[in-house]
């Protein structure tokens, strides 16, 4: 009985502290929206200026973009059977093949995201 008591009493300990909590971090986002940059001050340069100073149209016409990531590309031709498939995978260059082949998805985010990721 006891037990069930002080879990009892910690539980609706917890449940007051909700509220406090949210409004710190409702508090901190607001500050945080205060500066210049907002949240985008934590962003990489590269990756800040590419998000809130970029339009789609320059992005699109960037051509290091798509020759950089054109080998995805081999997976929208129709009709390509799985063996022909691995058959171009096999003679892309090893960082793209290892791109494709080895297992987490994260490897295909940018350097950024995969820091973040790894912590």
């Amino acid at each position: 009985l006891a037990a069930f008591v002080s879990l009892a009493l910690m539980a609706s300990s917890m449940g007051a502290l909700l509220p406090v909590a949210q409004n710190i971090l409702r508090a901190r986002y607001e500050m945080e929206m205060e500066q210049p940059l907002g949240l985008t001050r934590y962003l990489p340069e590269s990756l800040r200026v590419m998000l809130t100073e970029t339009s789609l149209h320059e992005f699109m016409v960037d051509s290091t973009f798509f020759n950089e990531n054109r080998y995805l590309l081999l997976y929208f031709m129709p009709g390509l059977q799985p063996e022909q498939l691995m058959g171009f995978i096999d003679q892309l260059p090893p960082r793209h093949r290892d791109a494709l082949l080895q297992p987490g998805l994260g490897r295909m985010m940018p350097s950024v995201m995969g820091h973040l990721m790894r912590g």
